[in-house]
């Protein structure tokens, strides 16, 4: 399993809104902002930035888009 796919795997645990770029190893997830921490803490371990975020207070959750450092 590579990278891309572990942190694929790992954002499906808080969510099902998950979209994935494999050609520019990108993710985009709507999460919970709770879990927001947890999500971008483990994805940076991973070798991740965060490259966009927009909260939606209406409905507590917050969207993401996450890139991998050296595709940038």
């Amino acid at each position: 399993m590579n990278v891309h796919e572990r942190a694929e795997w790992f954002c499906e645990e808080f969510t099902d809104y998950v979209l994935v770029d494999r050609t520019r190893h990108s993710i985009i997830v709507n999460i919970k902002k709770d879990h927001f921490k947890i999500v971008y803490q483990e994805l940076k371990k991973l070798d991740y930035e965060i490259v966009f975020s927009k909260t939606l207070k209406d409905i507590n959750t917050i969207t993401c888009t996450f890139k991998q450092k050296q595709h940038v």
